[in-house]
């Protein structure tokens, strides 16, 4: 049993960095994107510019972090930020909440 639930537990930590490397590959490719495609005004460029490096930033860690350092790293933000994190943790259940009633209200009315 314990055998059986240590696979389970192996494989999802293997799919979970398989999808963040996956995830951070594409923040970088469209970090890239913003780089080859943005017009060239000079305060729009700057502005691509720092949002193209902080996606490859974003690319970079979850390319290259594993499972145990996401959940270093967001233990230690909560530690650092604990009301902002209280109050964005809120948000998102209220938020997800809402998606779900709204879905299961317009499945009623069908």
């Amino acid at each position: 049993m314990a055998d059986s639930s240590h696979g389970r537990l192996a494989t999802v930590e293997t799919e979970t960095n398989y999808g963040a490397a996956s995830l951070g590959n594409q923040l970088e490719s469209l970090a890239g994107m913003i780089r080859e495609y943005v017009p060239r005004t000079r305060s729009l460029v700057d502005v691509a510019m720092i949002a193209a490096a902080q996606l490859d930033e974003a690319g970079y860690y979850l390319r290259e972090a594993r499972l145990q350092g996401l959940r270093n790293t967001l233990v230690r933000m909560v530690r650092q930020y604990p009301l902002q994190s209280l109050l964005i943790s809120a948000s998102i259940g209220y938020l997800l909440s809402s998606s779900i009633r709204s879905n299961a209200n317009g499945n009623q009315h069908r």
